[in-house]
Formats: structure tokens, sequence, C-alpha cells
């Protein structure tokens, strides 16, 4: 197994409250559909198992993580699948120079842990990750299936890692500013100020470029049945929290492609059901008790355990919990949901969907 460098803060997660809606074109279908596959792009909350070869133990051959949760998972999209008597395979696995398209009908998890919308350079690419953008994404499903099938249910769902990247540029400038010669305070805030702004403006643009991919290479390839999510806010999460007052950079740059995405998405009159997994997100932590949260604060999983790899839970399994862990525990690392919140969140998108007459 080899040491994968996941920087803080891959993908928070949507967890569910039963007040957050839907919202977008859709209407209720005429009778329940019967799906004959689960098309799901994104990032490692969505990834079924892209860097499972470097979880893989040499000498035993066993894998003892592959997902980005309290492993052997599932996640969610995997529990909606299976809801519907499908399975979902990755579609493209490896890490580093080794990358493996997989030939089967069913390879349609696409999702990528450090994917970005639309750049290859996405939260770990630099030390190996695939990070396939979901542009990249969407465009290698078209290679293989030029039109959707009537039957395909379509989930996207990404952004995140935009707003780390990004975040993690506006901390750059600033720490150069501040390594400057002759630097004051007014000249670190300005330096800052110019890089929000510059850093806000990419992820307007990384959202409105999203709603349009949906429109030029879901929808309009013939997909009838597509899901899109904005994102939940960073900044409730471990890492997030961790920051303290920086946390602020991460609630804003979360919130200005929420407010993009959806302009987007009413714009181009897209025929979509949005899961708002920001509210929703709100709403869990606002109601512990009512959703059965035990910890919302304490990673899972054993981080020392899982240096000699890393911090993420890719590695994560029952030999590396925390010992006071339990079923109530929302994280798995400091970002990631453990299987209990995926679980949470597929049981809520079903809700959203069942409301449509989808389930």
């Amino acid at each position: 197994m080899q040491k994968l460098n996941f920087s803080a803060g891959i993908v928070t997660f949507a967890a569910i409250a039963a007040l957050a809606g839907c919202g977008g074109g859709s209407t209720s279908s005429p009778s329940k559909p019967q799906f004959s596959a689960v098309v799901s792009f994104g990032d490692s909350l969505s990834d079924v198992g892209s860097y499972a070869v470097a979880t893989t133990d040499p000498k035993t051959g066993v894998v003892t993580g592959g997902r980005f949760t309290t492993n052997p998972g599932p996640i969610w999209i995997e529990d909606i699948a299976a809801k519907l008597n499908l399975t979902l395979t990755p579609n493209v696995t490896g890490y580093g120079t080794l990358s493996v398209t997989c030939p089967k009908p069913n390879c349609t998890g696409y999702g990528q842990g450090g994917s970005r919308v639309t750049d290859i350079n996405g939260i770990g690419h630099s030390t190996g990750a695939l990070t396939i953008p979901m542009k990249t994404q969407m465009d290698n499903h078209l290679a293989a299936n030029p039109t959707y099938k009537a039957t395909d249910l379509v989930f996207v769902y990404g952004g995140n890692n935009d707003v780390f990247y990004q975040a993690g540029y506006v901390s750059a400038v600033v720490a150069g500013a501040s390594a400057a010669p002759g630097a004051t305070a007014a000249s670190v805030a300005a330096a800052g100020a110019a890089a929000q702004q510059t850093a806000g403006a990419a992820m307007a643009t990384a959202a409105t470029e999203l709603a349009g991919y949906v429109r030029d290479k879901i929808i309009a390839k013939g997909a009838k049945y597509v899901v899109v999510m904005n994102l939940p806010d960073s900044a409730a999460t471990p890492y997030g929290v961790s920051l303290g007052a920086n946390a602020a950079l991460l609630t804003g740059l979360v919130n200005t492609f929420n407010t993009a995405f959806q302009q987007a998405v009413t714009t181009m009159a897209l025929d979509v059901v949005m899961i708002d997994a920001n509210a929703a997100n709100k709403d869990v932590f606002a109601n512990q008790v009512q959703y059965g949260v035990t910890n919302a604060t304490t990673p899972a999983c054993d981080l020392v355990k899982l240096a000699p790899y890393g911090s993420s839970s890719l590695f994560c399994n029952a030999t590396t919990l925390i010992p006071s862990a339990n079923a109530g525990f929302l994280f798995a690392d400091s970002v990631h949901p453990t299987t209990f919140g995926h679980k949470l969140f597929s049981d809520y998108v079903t809700l959203q969907l069942a409301k449509k007459g989808w389930f």
C-alpha cells in the first residue's frame, strides 16, 4: 500500500434533513420509471472505488479500504443503486501512472476523489491521484455511450474540490504577501481581499460551467432523469472548524458557487431535480438528536493509525476506528462522511425522488 497525499478537505458531505426540499424544473412522472442504470459524476463523495488499488496489501492482495468513508462502505450512491437492484462500478481505476478503464456496461461510477469541475489539477493530482474532472467524466461516458438511455438515472455532485483549491490559493497569496519585504497589515489585507475576489470569480465560473455541462453533455444527449446537488458548507466539517475564523472563507466560496449554480440552472431552464444539500447540512447539525447523530466533530477513523498512508478515510476500516466510534459518528476523517452519514444522505435523496414519483 502506498501513501496518498490527499490534502485537507477533498470533499465535505451533504447531510440530510426532512425539511430540505428539491428545486428545478422536473415534474412528477405519470408512472414510476424502471431504471436500468445509475450514472454518477462527481468527486470523492461519489467515488465507488477509483483508488482501491492503492489500498491493496501487496502481500495478501486484500483491499483494506477503497472508499472515502468507514470502509467497506457502501457510500450513498451505491445505496441508491442497490435500492433499484442495480450495481455501480468505477469507470476508471488506478493511481499515478496506472489507469484502467472498466469495459463493462455498469461501469458508470465516474466520481473520483480530488476531482474538480473542469480542471485536471484536482486535490492530490500532483502526487498521483487521477482526479479526472467532471467535464471529462461526462465526455468519457459519451465516448462509450453517445446518447443516454431513457431509463438512466443520472447524478451530478461536484464543486467541493474547487472550494478547497481556491481556498488554498487565497491562503498562499496571503502567506506570500505576509512574507514580502516591507509587508504591512494593510498590504496583506489588500492582497487577501484581491485573492478572495479572484477565487470567488473562479467559483462562479465553475458553477456556471457545471450547469452548462449538465445541459450540453447530459440533457441534450437524451437523459430524462437528472439529479444535481448544490454544495454544503465546508466550514461545518471538523476540518473547517479547525480553521477558526478562517473557515468563513470556505463558507463564502460555497455560497458563491451555490448562488451561481442556481442562477445558471434557472437561466438555462434545466429539467433537473436539485437537492439543496446546503440547507440539509445546516438542518442536521441543528437537529442532531433527531437524526441519530452522536458525534459531529470527531473523526471516527484513528488518524494516528492512518498516518503511514496519509490522513484520508480512503484507508479507514474496522481495524482503524477510534475505540469510542459508534454508529452515530458523522465523519470518517476531517471532511468525509461515515457509512452512517452516507446512509442518511441516500435515504434523503431517495425520499426526494419518491416525491417526484421516481422511486
